[in-house]
């Protein structure tokens, strides 16, 4: 499959997808994927077993557990979540708006 540049303007995403799905393992050759998340919410505790998973904090924060860390994350931070690490994480105040980039992701 041969890959072709893409450009994804504020409130798109890839075809076939909402807005939020930027690139996925489909319209890169399964080499990323990256969701854009405005939520209020977070994940209980996980683990992934195939893809690392790692998050871009735009605005608002994240509080990050992995393992036997915890981590705070303000905007303008980056979060690193290796496979095999059991892990969660949740807003910490009135909404987040993060960048997920979890890299094998079956899109």
């Amino acid at each position: 499959m041969e890959l072709e540049p893409y450009l994804v303007l504020l409130g798109e995403g890839i075809a076939g997808f909402d807005a939020s799905v930027k690139a996925s393992r489909n319209s890169t050759g399964g080499n990323l994927s990256l969701i854009e998340s405005h939520t209020r919410g977070g994940a209980p505790w996980h683990i992934h077993t195939r893809e690392d998973e790692y998050f871009y904090v735009i605005e608002g924060s994240i509080v990050v557990h992995a393992g036997e860390e915890t981590y705070q994350a303000p905007p303008g931070s980056f979060v690193f979540l290796p496979r095999g690490i059991p892990h969660a994480w949740d807003v910490s105040g009135d909404g987040v708006a993060t960048l997920l980039m979890p890299t094998l992701l079956c899109m």
